[in-house]
């Protein structure tokens, strides 16, 4: 059975239940999830992520000590205009050293850095326009016609914006043109994410001190606000956040399949009312939206998705494929997976609201998703 939130009924994550059960949560607040327990305030800011900089400082100051030391020969010779043969070679391979080192301590930051938690349950409404209304406005607009007379002539602009919630999350509708829009966008990172780190290793010196300075007043900020944290509480929770802590589904993720199905349920109203559906009998066409993605060597494909007026969070039903034989029959609530009991994997959809659909297609949900797996595209994101 699903464990829910006492306050707001939401189904509890992995990360909230392991949480609560490796921390001895009183019953006060097992028994809620990370928002209406308060942990969302006590956490948000990152501090128990990462409550230093050691490592990142440390680099640094190797890095500025090592370089000092390779420039210690070249001292006697800073007044005079030209070097010998040998020191010339010397300054020119310090030269390459330098942006090496600058590099590799930038790549050290990169890889240690860490993002603030996305504590904010963000999910797509299942309403695709949001409008905003507003005033009409009337432009004024005088113009001298042949004649040499003015003319004025009103435009009334209708006030108020539609917003597309799920718009940017739509593909063009070529396979073609999505999949080469896929290579050019790897491409530039690829080529784009060298050319910065070269950047930032030829800066090193202008950034590597005001970069130690802030880091040491951050980290004094950290051990400041984590007096208030127990020690055991930081390391269930940085235990949590380790294991569970990647969110399997994005937004976007989520959104893509709404345009998915919002495209199918089009095709079929255009099936049944076109011009020659009344001539034809009609085929049978077990097709089924989804939206299918791979994360980390790990493939998901959405097969349903719901969120109530009166509820801040959606439910999300997909299969899941880390290299095994047997597909995984997971739910996601929010930022992550909701603990299921693989045998009773049936039960649990239901009692989280599965619509019938999905379940009658289940079949071929599953088979579209091993032959996607057998494919060149299974890295790739599909809107079926």
């Amino acid at each position: 059975m699903i464990k829910r939130c006492d306050r707001c009924g939401k189904p509890l994550t992995e990360f909230e239940t392991t949480f609560h059960e490796k921390a001895n949560s009183p019953s006060a607040v097992s028994s809620k999830c990370w928002i209406c327990s308060g942990a969302e305030l006590e956490f948000m800011d990152g501090y128990t992520d990462k409550p230093h900089h050691r490592v990142e400082i440390l680099a640094c100051i190797l890095a500025i000590a090592l370089i000092a030391v390779l420039f210690i020969p070249l001292l006697p010779y800073l007044t005079e205009t030209e070097l010998p043969v040998g020191l010339s070679v010397y300054a020119y391979a310090i030269v390459i050293v330098y942006f090496a080192i600058g590099t590799l301590v930038t790549v050290i930051i990169r890889r240690r850095g860490r993002k603030k938690p996305k504590i904010q349950e963000w999910d797509p409404p299942m309403e695709r326009y949001q409008h905003t209304y507003g005033p009409n406005t009337d432009i004024y607009t005088t113009k001298i016609n042949r004649d040499g007379d003015f003319v004025t002539t009103k435009e009334t602009r209708l006030g108020g914006s539609v917003d597309d919630k799920w718009g940017a999350h739509a593909s063009s509708g070529s396979s073609v043109l999505d999949g080469v829009s896929n290579v050019y966008g790897k491409l530039i990172t690829v080529f784009l994410l060298p050319c910065l780190y070269l950047l930032a290793g030829g800066t090193f010196a202008f950034w590597v001190l005001p970069y130690i300075l802030i880091m040491m007043v951050r980290d004094s900020a950290a051990k400041s606000r984590n007096k208030s944290v127990p020690k055991d509480l930081q390391r269930v929770y940085r235990y949590c956040r380790k294991i569970y802590g990647n969110e399997p589904i994005s937004y976007d993720d989520k959104a893509g399949f709404l345009v998915s199905r919002e495209k199918h349920r089009t095709k079929k109203v255009e099936q049944k009312s076109g011009f020659l559906s009344h001539y034809q009998q009609s085929a049978s066409d077990d097709s089924a939206p989804f939206f299918y993605t791979c994360k980390n060597g790990i493939s998901y494909m959405i097969v349903d998705y719901k969120k109530d007026q009166n509820k801040n969070f959606g439910t999300t039903f997909l299969l899941v494929s880390d290299g095994g034989k047997e597909l995984q029959k997971r739910i996601v609530v929010g930022n992550g997976f909701v603990p299921t009991d693989p045998r009773n994997w049936e039960r649990e959809w239901n009692e989280a609201g599965v619509s019938s659909y999905a379940k009658e297609h289940l079949d071929w949900y599953e088979q579209k998703m091993r032959k996607i797996l057998k494919s060149t595209k299974k890295s790739r994101e599909i809107v079926g």
